[in-house]
């Protein structure tokens, strides 16, 4: 008999944190961004007017499975619901359930009837954001609400470009266009020809902090609002990441300087080799001399160099990305529907009337 629970409380969180990073270890999918550490900035930084509503699955006492749950308040097409989704920041690349290895089905399975069975009153849809399209659980829940006849939405969320950091530098470099070639080519020699240039890599220093906001308060997203420093809950979600990141030795932050003032950087995550890029950002003083695109040159090649696997370029599939590879992961977003008159509702209008009124205007766009 598997049994399910919910951790509502900060202290119930907290209580888990052992079990939950070494469930994580025992899965075989360990990702910095399914740790408690993760889940743990989300959580203090963004759980403004939300519930925490963690579902775990034990045998007996053994933990075996955990869904990262939260509740709040949404509106659909102008409808009020009450939904639960993924815990998520704005830069969560990715998230998942974490199940061990030998009870995926089951505890996929064990959740699904809890949701509807035990708490079908608290909910109008389920929203499960950021899901990579390959990850085995989505598959699985995929099939169960098929046989269950539960009626759910899919879409695509995000894609993220990445490289394969294999062989030789110099090889993958010839291996891009001859016009992204030259183009880097006259970027490098641009910022090489101005004084003292340096690049560096943090992988401990939580001061690194201060360099990345004091490019962030120069760049155009400052500007708009969406750079790190322009909102206290980013600015907060970073701070602590940057703590625990460099504890667990993760952090890894580049910072391009010009005679000792930092004029670009990057804020990245590293484990077993994989480097997954969250922010980056240029102080637009020197936009001239495209001191992004040369710091992205730089930690490239660094990573070929020194023998990484994987660099993840961050969700968007920019030009700029896409001319460094033609590699791209995929996330999901599954939306369920809870049988109740506003779940009904959703349905009907995402399901069925929105999608016919898609149809009828690529027909009017293919006979115009």
């Amino acid at each position: 008999m598997l049994t399910v629970d919910e951790i509502t409380s900060t202290a119930q969180f907290e209580a888990v944190k052992t079990e939950w990073n070494h469930l994580l270890e025992e899965s075989g999918h360990y990702s910095p961004f399914l740790s408690h550490e993760w889940f743990q900035c989300c959580l203090s930084s963004f759980a403004h007017e939300k519930e925490l509503f963690i579902l775990t699955v034990r045998n007996g006492i053994e933990l075996i499975g955990i869904a990262p749950l939260w509740r709040y308040s949404d509106d659909v097409r102008g409808i009020p619901v009450r939904k639960i989704g993924f815990i998520t920041s704005p830069d969560t690349p990715s998230v998942d359930f974490v199940l061990h290895k030998e009870w995926q089905h089951g505890i996929l399975q064990a959740c699904l009837r809890y949701l509807y069975d035990e708490r079908r009153a608290i909910w109008d849809v389920l929203t499960l954001n950021q899901w990579p399209i390959d990850s085995l659980s989505y598959r699985i829940v995929q099939k169960l609400l098929q046989e269950q006849g539960k009626k759910g939405l899919w879409n695509l969320s995000s894609c993220t470009p990445y490289i394969t950091v294999h062989g030789e530098w110099n090889a993958f470099l010839g291996s891009r266009s001859t016009r992204f070639k030259k183009t880097h080519r006259n970027i490098v020699n641009r910022i090489r020809k101005l004084s003292n240039v340096e690049v560096q890599c943090y992988r401990q220093d939580k001061s690194v902090l201060n360099d990345v906001l004091a490019v962030s308060k120069k760049s155009w997203k400052h500007q708009r609002g969406i750079a790190i420093g322009s909102c206290e809950e980013t600015k907060k979600f970073f701070e602590m990441l940057t703590d625990l990141a460099g504890q667990q030795g993760w952090l890894m932050v580049w910072v391009l300087r010009l005679s000792g003032k930092p004029v670009a950087m990057e804020y990245d995550l590293e484990y077993t080799g994989n480097v997954y890029a969250l922010r980056a950002d240029f102080d637009e003083t020197y936009r001239e001399c495209s001191p992004g695109a040369y710091l992205e040159y730089e930690i490239v090649k660094r990573l070929f160099e020194e023998g990484y696997r994987e660099y993840h370029t961050g969700p968007g599939t920019n030009t700029y990305k896409l001319h460094w590879t033609e590699r791209v992961r995929e996330n999901v977003e599954l939306r369920v529907c809870n049988d109740n008159v506003k779940g009904r509702m959703i349905w009907t209008m995402e399901g069925r009337f929105f999608p016919i009124l898609r149809r009828i205007r690529d027909l009017k766009w293919k006979s115009a």
